[in-house]
């Protein structure tokens, strides 16, 4: 590990999330990915970054006193797709109904992330783990995008973008 757990909690994330698939919490189909993987959006989609915003951001603070340990506290950005269409042609948008559905889909996906965080916030002990002297990851908040021309365009139907909040102690 460097001098952060930037990396490593990314890492721990997709392979969780990579589990939540295999084991049937996330719908049959739902794509995950390391960043943005280009315009074909698949119907589900769980990806770290590829939002404007960056992956992982944070600080770091130094206890100067007794074990010099330092806290970091950063942010993960991940990005719920739900689509139908792509390839750069309009989504065949059947109204109100199929609205709902790519949204119920996104919040669908969304609660079993919080649900895995909430049961394990400490990534399967990786926070308990030397260097690692203690921590936890979990939500912070969740905003809710629905289509817009451009994203429609990517067959693009919603959106939900989750801030997972990250506290160690190394």
């Amino acid at each position: 590990m460097s001098g952060t757990t930037m990396p490593s909690v990314v890492d721990l994330l997709i392979t969780r999330w990579n589990a939540l698939l295999t084991g049937g919490t996330f719908p049959a189909g739902t794509f995950i990915a390391d960043g943005y993987p280009g315009p074909d959006i698949p119907t589900v989609m769980v990806a770290v970054g590829g939002t404007p915003e960056p992956t992982a951001e944070g600080t770091q603070t130094w206890a100067y006193l007794g074990a010099k340990t330092k806290e970091e506290n950063y942010k993960v950005q991940a990005v719920v797709s739900v689509g139908f269409g792509g390839d750069g042609e309009q989504a065949e948008v059947t109204g109100a109904d199929a609205q709902q559905a790519a949204r119920n889909l996104a919040y669908t996906v969304g609660h079993a992330i919080e649900s895995d965080l909430i049961a394990d916030p400490t990534l399967g002990q990786f926070f308990n783990t030397p260097p690692v002297k203690g921590g936890w990851a979990g939500i912070e908040d969740m905003a809710l995008m629905q289509t817009d021309e451009d994203s429609a365009a990517m067959g693009v139907l919603a959106e939900m973008r989750i801030t997972i909040a990250v506290k160690a102690l190394i």
